[in-house]
């Protein structure tokens, strides 16, 4: 059968470019077998499509083979049927022209698996038989490590076309993307392999005209494989059927193709564009914009508009300048999509070579980028008509004069030369006082400009101490009717809040609010507003408000900012504040680790601006109940920041606190320990010792030496910290302390006091941050209250607090188990032992995967657990306890002082149980 087929094709190639007459004669000559003449002859009529020899059998042949294949054909019954020297193993897939099949050479001495494609209407019709000509030519003249190879082809006696190709064991280029969770730069760089086997193609003059993603496979290396060229077009060809049959797929396709227009190497450019939009996105093809491509970067979002133009004139003109562009944006280079645009190309230009002039630079962009408010208010001010000149004369100005300060570099000053970020700072300031030619208007935005960049690096008394010039300077040289006046107030409120002077920020920031809603400002300005109120409500213990400016604020910023934007991430990076704030931990989480990533398109993993939503993440992952893996992240991040240039800034301090606690939740005693010192001995260097943040930083060192064992200590750290806040503008915060030091009476067995210091506590700290505080403060004042009934204590005090912990998500967190803990401790004064033994057991299980076994906060429940397994008279289990307790390092913490864990461990377990209350029977 082999030799019949090989024989069959032989014949036709030589025959199908004879005359009719010439053929005729040469068939008869040389072909003698009746059955081969007819076959061939079926082959040849069905390639002119007209009358010759056979004409009236061709007809019905034809008729009678095409009826049975569309009526009755099922692919599978192909299956171990021989195609030439192949058989067929199984199905592999079904697409418009044909179907695919995986085969074993079976005709020869040697082994060799290929994928056999059949022609789905055999070899009878007229456009498929040119197709199946068009590829097998295509595939013999192209040859391309990135194109499926041709083997073998031919044409069986039932006048079925096959092609023999080279079997890919790969996945579909969008599925692999997601098998391997490709970021963007992943993708794009797959996606430059293809457009470099695509772009081959194109020099030959080949038009695949049929590319998606089932026609392009990834190997398991990750190389690329071009399939089905059924369709593709040679240009040099005579096209005479540009308008009948279109062959392609919806979503991909071209518009010249849907319409019958010229097909060009453009047509390819288009279904690489849209291709590339479902790789990035994740979304099938449609002509509605995609949501998910609007949080693409701006230059790809560019990339694929150029690439999918409904002209085919606009777009680029083949794969090669496509892939240009996409090399162009990996290695942020100025992309060709952009329209013409100096200031874009000197941006790419600085992204480019940070890395040499790494403070200068730095300093720079940070300086350009904050000039944003002259020019997010130019761009509101065209819309003003009366003011638009003025403010583009200021935004012009102010840029000359920041240009003017760079000029040493500009002009080839050495590396070892560049002034550092705080030496530019301070030369910027005195050009200012010194420079008598810039306006008031172009003068204020300045100051208020340097103001920012000095609280950026930790300087915050020159900072206040510059905004407080531009105040007076701008009352005595600004009309009241000036935006600019609002401004001011807004720089002076935000400085305020970064010195820890509460009462000045939520003054100053209250009225810059009302003012920029009179002058209707937007952009920046307006969201550097937001981020400083949320800040504001979380300390005056307004976890709501917080959450609705953060949310305000990432809106403002999706407004005007591209999706990648590092002033976006900042933006996710509050949000998940103001989330955590009202206990969405997970959400937080979320929210943080899309910050971080897109800090990571712009920075290194160790430069501060990554390391900020690190850490804020970690502490979000310690408060959800993950609590090793936040442990890594604020360790990772600690490590990073001591290496850090310069002196030590805000967030050493703030990352050294949620370090400290953190490790007091789920660290040894020894590690808390050492991270609380570090995170005081931070505090005082950056804010000084009397300091609000230092005060925190105290009170959080003082829990720690509680839980350490230390209650003289303990106590006098949290009363210093209570002395070092003002009641005015930390008054959540001091009922965090007011929270702690009722523990403290708790354990030194004072109940009364703690139900007045809880009391006290939990009105100052109202829905203060962090949400999991108030409470484990319920649950400590329902334990108080058992241990001493008193008219202070609230009614139903355990009712509330058990109802409050068991409606949060997190409740089994190991932040929580203090909480729990005291809730068990309360089901033991009521008799309810058995409870209290289920309560400790399921938390102590959630927490014993997540937390060092010497944790303080872990033994006291394990022996408060001990305690209530002998109440419910199971002794043996009790003892065992108890000796597991006993083996901690930490067995002589003050937390765990209550006789009955002795008793527990004693012989004597039974007489536990017997002095439990009486109600204990009905548990």
């Amino acid at each position: 059968m082999t030799s019949t087929f090989n024989r069959l094709r032989t014949l036709f190639e030589v025959c199908v470019d004879l005359t009719d007459d010439d053929r005729l004669t040469w068939i008869e000559k040389n072909v003698p077998e009746e059955t081969l003449r007819i076959e061939l002859a079926l082959m040849l009529a069905a390639d002119r499509g007209h009358g010759g020899f056979l004409k009236r059998d061709v007809v019905s042949r034809i008729g009678k083979l095409g009826a049975a294949v569309s009526e009755d054909f099922k692919p599978e019954s192909l299956v171990g049927r021989s195609f030439g020297s192949f058989q067929l193993r199984r199905l592999l897939g079904q697409g418009g022209q044909g179907t695919v099949y995986l085969a074993e050479r079976v005709a020869d001495d040697f082994q060799q698996t290929v994928a056999v494609k059949l022609l789905r209407r055999g070899i009878h019709e007229v456009d498929e038989h040119r197709r199946f000509r068009r590829e097998r030519e295509i595939l013999a003249r192209f040859e391309h490590a990135g194109v499926a190879r041709l083997i073998d082809g031919g044409v069986s006696g039932e006048g079925v076309s096959y092609l023999a190709m080279e079997y890919v064991d790969g996945l579909p280029i969008d599925q692999w993307c997601v098998a391997q969770s490709l970021d963007h730069e992943a993708i794009l760089r797959l996606f430059s392999q293809l457009c470099g086997v695509v772009a081959a193609a194109h020099r030959a003059l080949i038009v695949h005209r049929d590319i998606k993603p089932s026609n392009v496979l990834v190997s398991r290396d990750g190389a690329i494989k071009v399939l089905d060229f059924g369709i593709a077009r040679l240009l040099d060809e005579e096209d005479t059927s540009r308008t009948r049959n279109p062959m392609m797929t919806p979503g991909y396709a071209a518009p010249e193709q849907a319409n019958g227009g010229a097909i060009t190497l453009a047509t390819d450019v288009h279904a690489l564009g849209v291709l590339l939009r479902v790789l990035l996105t994740g979304e099938q093809p449609s002509r509605t914009p995609h949501p998910h491509a609007m949080q693409l970067p701006a230059e790809l979002r560019w990339i694929i508009g150029k690439a999918t133009v409904a002209e085919p004139e606009l777009r680029y003109r083949d794969a090669a300048e496509l892939d240009d562009d996409v090399q162009r944006f990996l290695a942020l280079r100025p992309v060709h999509a952009h329209p013409p645009s100096r200031w874009y190309r000197t941006r790419k230009f600085i992204t480019r070579h940070r890395g040499g002039v790494l403070l200068t630079t730095a300093f720079a962009l940070a300086v350009l980028a904050s000039l944003g408010t002259t020019a997010w208010q130019a761009k509101v001010a065209r819309d003003q008509a009366g003011i638009a000149r003025h403010e583009a004369e200021r935004a012009n100005n102010a840029r000359d004069f920041v240009e003017r300060i760079f000029d040493p570099i500009s002009q080839g000053t050495t590396a070892s030369k560049q002034p550092s970020y705080a030496e530019l700072l301070a030369l910027s300031v005195t050009r200012l006082d010194q420079n008598t030619e810039i306006a008031a208007p172009e003068r204020v935005d300045l100051m208020l400009l340097f103001a920012r960049l000095l609280t950026k690096i930790g300087e915050y008394e020159q900072a206040s101490a510059l905004v407080e010039r531009a105040g007076v300077f701008a009352r005595a040289n600004l009309a009241s009717e000036d935006p600019l006046r609002a401004h001011v107030v807004a720089g002076a409120g935000m400085v305020a809040l970064r010195r820890g002077d509460g009462v000045r920020a939520a003054r100053d920031l209250g009225a810059a609010e009302q003012q920029f809603r009179a002058f209707g400002i937007v952009g920046m300005p307006l969201i550097r507003l937001y981020d400083a109120l949320s800040a504001v409500a979380i300390d005056r213990g307004d976890a709501d408000a917080s959450l609705a400016y953060a949310r305000s604020a990432l809106r403002e910023r999706e407004s005007w900012l591209d999706a990648d934007d590092r002033r976006l991430g900042s933006g996710y990076n509050n949000l998940a504040f103001g989330l955590e704030a009202v206990g969405a931990f997970e959400e937080a989480i979320a929210a943080y680790r899309k910050a971080l990533d897109i800090q990571l398109m712009h920075v290194d993993k160790d430069a501060f601006e990554a390391l900020i939503p690190l850490s804020n993440m970690g502490a979000a992952q310690v408060m959800a109940g993950h609590v090793r893996e936040g442990l890594v992240n604020l360790r990772s991040a600690q490590a990073s920041l001591a290496l850090a240039p310069g002196k030590p800034r805000d967030h050493h301090v703030i990352n050294a606190d949620l370090l400290c606690f953190s490790e007091i939740v789920g660290g040894s005693v020894s590690s808390a320990h050492a991270a609380c010192a570090h995170a005081q001995q931070l505090a005082v260097t950056v804010y000084g010792a009397g300091s609000a943040d230092a005060a925190r930083s105290l009170r959080l060192s003082g829990i720690m030496e509680l839980e350490r064992g230390d209650p003289l200590l303990a106590r006098a750290t949290l009363l210093r910290s209570a002395t070092g806040l003002d009641p005015a503008s930390a008054k959540s915060w001091r009922g965090r302390t007011d929270i702690a030091l009722a523990e403290l009476e708790l354990v030194e067995d004072r109940p009364r006091l703690a139900v007045e210091l809880l009391r006290v506590g939990l009105d100052r700290f109202g829905s203060g941050y962090p949400p999991y505080l108030r409470r484990q403060a319920l649950a400590l004042l329902a334990l108080a209250c058992a241990q001493e009934a008193q008219p202070a204590c609230p009614e139903e005090s355990y009712e509330r607090a058990a109802r409050d912990i068991d409606s949060l998500s997190y409740r089994w967190s190991a932040v929580m188990l203090p909480a729990q803990t005291a809730l068990a401790r309360v089901e033991l004064e009521r008799g309810l032992a058995a409870v209290a033994a289920t309560r400790l057991r399921h938390a102590i299980e959630q927490a014993e995967g997540e937390i060092d076994a010497d944790s303080a906060r872990l033994v006291d429940a394990r022996s408060w657990l001990a305690v209530a397994d002998a109440a419910r008279g199971d002794c043996v289990r009790a003892r065992s306890e108890a000796d597991a307790v006993s083996d901690t390092a930490v067995s002589g913490s003050i937390l765990l002082r209550d006789s009955r864990l002795a008793l527990a461990a004693s012989t004597d377990c039974g007489s536990l149980l017997r002095s439990m209350p009486s109600q204990r029977h009905s548990s």
